[in-house]
């Protein structure tokens, strides 16, 4: 516990970004009226972006453990619970800072906690995912920021939706992703080979179809936002 409580710790001097400066990426997340919101992120600044656009979202932790402290939580998904645009869902698939043992931190965290996605079991026999999660998963584009392709957030992220998922869905989602840096072949040259063997090797996978942003977030964030406002124009 000592790492996830050390994070806890350096949590609480943290300050929000300001959730009404054009292009920052949480309130352009809250501003597309969503339903509901999957993050890896262990901090509430989604949420409270959310509210800041006078939503009401709900928070709902994965019950990937069995910590009692997890396990303790109120959950939000009960029978017949639908989030809505105007009261979404947030939902913590790697945990929460408040509750410390929500969190998949450590080497073995991530390793048990993709056993458990693959398998989308848990020890009591409940499945992990809720199914308006996996439904999420399966039936909508996935949009994925702030991620390395070299992450274990994204690694083992990715992996498990591709073992949950069935083959073929035709959807395609994105993954805003930093042009590759730290090659051995630092050219021009490299790092376009390097991004072609990436956006190959994701095209070639039948259960999720990513088209790969090359940029940072603020360049997308720019672009999504006057995207989605032209459209909103009509």
């Amino acid at each position: 516990m000592y790492p996830k409580e050390e994070i806890q710790r350096q949590f609480q001097g943290v300050k929000p970004p300001d959730f009404r400066a054009l292009n920052e990426a949480h309130g352009l997340l809250a501003d597309l009226d969503l339903p509901l919101y999957i993050t890896t992120n262990y901090d509430s600044f989604l949420f409270e972006a959310l509210k800041s656009r006078d939503r009401d979202p709900k928070r709902e932790l994965c019950r990937w453990n069995e910590f009692e402290e997890l396990a303790e939580e109120p959950s939000v998904i009960i029978p017949g619970y639908k989030p809505t645009a105007g009261c979404p869902l947030v939902y913590h698939l790697h945990g929460h800072v408040d509750v410390p043992q929500s969190m998949v931190l450590t080497e073995d965290d991530y390793l048990d906690f993709l056993v458990k996605l693959s398998n989308d079991k848990l020890s009591n026999g409940q499945p992990l995912l809720p199914a308006l999660i996996k439904t999420a998963f399966a039936s909508t584009s996935l949009l994925f920021v702030g991620y390395s392709l070299a992450d274990w957030n994204f690694r083992v992220l990715f992996r498990g939706i591709r073992g949950i998922l069935p083959a073929s869905l035709g959807m395609k989602s994105v993954a805003v992703q930093l042009p590759p840096s730290s090659l051995a072949d630092s050219s021009e040259a490299g790092k376009e080979r390097a991004q072609a063997y990436l956006e190959k090797y994701l095209s070639q996978i039948q259960q999720i179809k990513v088209c790969v942003y090359w940029g940072d977030v603020k360049d997308f964030t720019q672009e999504l936002r006057r995207r989605w406002e032209d459209d909103r124009r009509g």
